[in-house]
């Protein structure tokens, strides 16, 4: 997971991946766009090879880890999202950081059990433009 990002809304500035505190994380802004976000999906099942019976059975858990940051000038901000999907791609589950602004690299993480018949996850990351030209709200993630 997190191998591949897709555009979902408006227009990314640069996606960056590089080592941030030891770990590998990729490095994305809003751009130009009042409003951005991209999403990461996963098939649980048949790509990660997560045991469907223990999903069903409740005994897998989800832990997403994310730092957000924004330029200090305005009041951009970041929000991200955890979501699980069934079989036909029906939502049945999703967690959410809620709009943050903050101007120093924060931690928030969404953990939780992954949901009876969860077959698919995706992760968004989203950004808004409150002034200014560029999109400033940053993410950093797994």
């Amino acid at each position: 997971m997190f191998d591949t990002w897709t555009q979902a809304a408006g227009s990314s500035g640069r996606y960056t991946f590089g080592q941030v505190e030891g770990e590998y994380r990729y490095l994305w802004f809003g751009g130009r766009s009042s409003y951005s976000a991209i999403y990461s999906e996963s098939n649980m099942i048949y790509g990660e090879g997560i045991n469907s019976n223990l999903v069903n059975a409740g005994f897998v858990n989800f832990k997403f880890s994310v730092l957000f940051s924004s330029y200090s000038r305005d009041s951009d901000k970041s929000y991200a999202d955890v979501r699980f999907y069934d079989d036909n791609m029906n939502e049945i589950y999703k967690d959410a950081t809620g709009w943050v602004h903050v101007n120093s690299w924060t931690e928030y993480t969404l953990q939780g059990v992954v949901p009876t018949g969860a077959v698919y996850s995706r992760v968004y990351l989203h950004a808004s433009r409150s002034s200014g030209g560029n999109n400033d709200g940053y993410s950093y993630s797994p």
